[in-house]
Parts: structure tokens; C-alpha cells; sequence
């Protein structure tokens, strides 16, 4: 939903990984003149919370006031809206005899994140090509696409799927939140793949697999020795 009487004190769009969404995330967008869009989103599996999105969106603004991120006064402008989204590619088919499906109505949606606009335009350039090349050579079944799409995107699906099952959980968000600020690498890595720019299987990088499972490296030793010398002299 928008909100006004935003008052957030940066312009940068926030996530929020509250135990309570889990496996999911909210977040607050803002979008000028202190108004903003707020809300949540949380994946369907069978430990996912029962409650209602418009009782989960409330506490979820109420949890953000109590830590003064929101104003008390914020203000809700226009309804509350949800919207389900298809991250299931690739459980049907895509193409056929005169036609093919793209975006969302693939499944084409990032089962991280949610996004799909990208994932709809590049599945559609995709579709637009290989049709091109189908009917030039006479073909009215769009087979090609299919398999274009899936080698695509199939492997990447399996390994963002893998990916949120296992870190998007109360046991492991935390800790991994808490390594992406020690170590930029691993920011670098997970936004990536995240965002769908990289393989998944890029947490097998060497340094990634370090800094995952040595995460008190020297540098992050010597980092916390100099903060506690900083705080001791102030």
C-alpha cells in the first residue's frame, strides 16, 4: 500500500527480514514528498504465517514505529492491495503450435526476490527471436523457445529455489546479514545472485565457501581491536 507522513530520513529503499515473515521480507520504498510504499511479502510453504497480509502488513508498520524508522502519525493513502506472484517455471509448458507464454505466466518471477519485469522482457526477447527464426524456416511449433528458455533460466531457477529454502529461515538470515557487513564479497556474491546476475552456484567460489564458514577472518579481528581502542578513548 502507500502511506504519507513518511518520514524515513534517507531516500534508499529498505528490506526487512522480520522473523515474523518468514520465509519472506518487507519493505519500505519511499517515493518523494514524504510518501512511500510499504508492504510485505511472504512465500507459501507449509511453516509460513497463517495470519492474514493485511494483519501481517499492520504489525509489520507497528514493529517499525516502535523502532522510530516510522512515524507515529504515518497515514495509509488509498486500499491495501495483494497480489500473488508465479514463481513455479518450470512446471507447464511454454510453447507450442502458434504460441508461446512469457513472464509472469511462465513462472518467470525470481522465487528470491519476487521480481519479474526483467525476467518478463528478456523471456519475451527470447520468444521474439526464436518465433522470428520459426517462421522464416516454415516451423509453426515453437519448440526451439522452450528449450532456449530453459537453458536459460533452469538451472538458475533450481539454484535461487535451493538458496531461499536454505537462507531465507530464521536460522540462517541472521547470520547471514551479520557475514554480508563483515565481508563485501559476500554482499557482492549474494546481491548478484539475488538479483538474478549471477549463477547460484557462485557460493561455491572458493572465497565465498571461506568467509562463510572461517568468518572471523585476521582483517575482521583487527577491524573489531581498532573499533574497541576508538570507543576506549572517547
Amino acid at each position: 500500500a502507500y502511506y504519507t507522513h513518511v518520514q524515513t530520513g534517507n531516500p534508499l529503499y529498505d528490506f526487512y527480514f522480520d522473523v515474523e515473515l518468514m520465509p519472506g521480507y518487507g519493505w519500505i520504498f519511499p517515493t518523494g514528498d514524504h510518501t512511500a510504499n510499504i508492504g510485505i511479502g511472504i512465500l507459501p510453504i507449509f511453516w509460513s504465517p497463517r495470519k492474514s497480509i493485511s494483519v501481517l502488513l499492520e504489525a509489520f508498520i507497528q514493529r517499525r514505529i516502535k523502532e522510530g524508522i516510522l512515524k507515529p502519525d504515518i497515514r495509509l493513502d488509498g486500499p491495501v492491495k495483494g497480489y500473488p506472484l508465479r514463481i513455479c517455471y518450470p512446471h507447464q509448458r511454454v510453447a507450442g503450435k502458434n504460441w508461446v507464454i512469457v513472464g509472469e505466466a511462465a513462472g518467470l518471477v525470481n522465487p528470491v526476490t519476487g521480481e519479474g519485469i526483467d525476467l518478463a522482457m528478456e523471456s519475451a526477447l527470447i520468444a521474439a527471436r526464436t518465433m522470428d527464426e520459426d517462421i522464416r524456416k516454415g516451423r509453426r511449433t515453437h519448440i526451439a523457445y522452450q528449450r532456449e528458455l530453459w537453458d536459460r533460466f533452469g538451472s538458475l531457477f533450481t539454484g535461487l529455489r535451493a538458496l531461499r529454502d536454505i537462507m531465507v529461515t530464521p536460522i540462517f538470515t541472521d547470520y547471514a546479514l551479520w557475514l554480508m557487513n563483515v565481508h563485501p564479497f559476500i554482499t557482492r556474491t549474494v546481491m548478484a545472485i539475488a538479483q538474478g546476475f549471477a549463477p547460484p552456484q557462485d557460493v561455491f567460489h572458493p572465497k565465498f565457501v571461506m568467509q562463510f564458514f572461517v568468518p572471523i577472518s585476521p582483517r575482521v579481528i583487527a577491524e573489531g581491536y581498532r573499533h574497541i581502542k576508538r570507543s576506549q578513548q572517547q
